[in-house]
């Protein structure tokens, strides 16, 4: 489960965790990191990897909450590779669902309702990917 919009996150992880729970499953939470090109994938970002720590440990005591076993890892990935990045640790563990938190933004003429990276993820990913655009709102 990739770690994109936070506030869409939080609603991902619990659905992620609910879907979990009643199946036994573990979760993977990722959080991506992107690192430039002119700078080398393993360049130094302790503050940046520290927030993102901090993050997916609130994550990981959600979904243990949940009773679901979670793990939570900080990808690397360079400008438009994250659904790479993701496809590949999905096939590492054998992942049978992506559960990825984002926006959607209303489509205007060909637009795209997704960010660039949920489209990447979408095209990449070696199983189904769930999108989670929210909470359903009160009707008004």
């Amino acid at each position: 489960m990739p770690h994109l919009d936070p506030e869409h996150t939080r609603h991902a992880v619990e659905l992620a965790c609910r879907l979990g729970a009643r199946r036994g499953s573990r979760i993977l939470l990722l959080a991506p990191l992107a690192v430039d090109w002119e700078l080398p994938l393993d360049a130094y970002f302790d503050a940046e990897e520290a927030r993102l720590h901090e993050e997916l440990a609130e994550e990981r005591a959600l979904a243990e909450s949940y009773g679901v076993t979670a793990k939570a890892e900080v990808v690397r990935a360079r400008p438009g590779e994250l659904g790479q990045r993701v496809a590949e640790t999905a096939r590492d563990v054998g992942a049978a669902l992506i559960v990825l938190g984002a926006p959607a933004t209303p489509a205007r003429g060909r637009g795209r309702p997704f960010s660039n990276d949920v489209w990447s993820v979408l095209v990449d990913a070696p199983c189904p990917v769930m999108i989670a655009t929210g909470p359903a709102r009160a009707a008004a």
